[in-house]
């Protein structure tokens, strides 16, 4: 198995493929969020990407932001486990573990790169759910495709690979 970190163009056809009438954020919410950020979430239902990366829509992101007593941050996305994805300003993600509510865990990789992260996990699930063996060699191929996205990603990432 080849795993392939897709181009974000790729992403957005995926991600764009069941869109809904536009969901505006409120008026009143200031957050600098980027154009392709707004354009991408407002026309989305929420969506499951991989098992530990659920986008959601705007409105779902509006109402899980609001769970945290931060401007500065933004709750994007979900695990299916309670946990949270968030990105700054700047757009760089990081995690947030219910558990242990000990703070945001920065990935040191931006919403895009989160993207093609999320994309490559949900390689190794369709694989893995298509009832084919995974290996060591296969795991290390995953893990050295993962590093493409970013050198230390295997160890920022908070969910643990084998």
């Amino acid at each position: 198995m080849n795993f392939e970190i897709k181009e974000i163009a790729t992403l957005e056809k995926v991600i764009l493929t069941d869109t809904v009438p536009v969901q505006n954020f409120p008026k009143s919410l200031d957050f600098p969020f980027s154009d392709w950020y707004r354009s991408i979430v407002t026309s989305i239902k929420t969506m499951v990407i991989a098992g530990d990366s659920i986008l959601y829509n705007a409105q779902e992101a509006v109402n899980e932001s609001k769970e945290f007593n931060t401007t500065t941050l933004w709750c994007f996305a979900g695990s299916g486990t309670g946990d949270r994805w968030l990105f700054d300003e700047d757009e760089m993600v990081f995690y947030y573990d219910h558990d242990f509510d000990e703070g945001f865990i920065p990935l040191y990789i931006t919403l895009k790169q989160w993207l093609q992260m999320s994309f490559l996990f949900r390689q190794l699930e369709d694989y893995i759910d298509s009832g084919q063996k995974t290996t060591p060699t296969l795991i290390t191929s995953f893990k050295n495709t993962l590093k493409k996205i970013h050198p230390d990603l295997e160890k920022n990432y908070p969910y643990l690979i084998s």
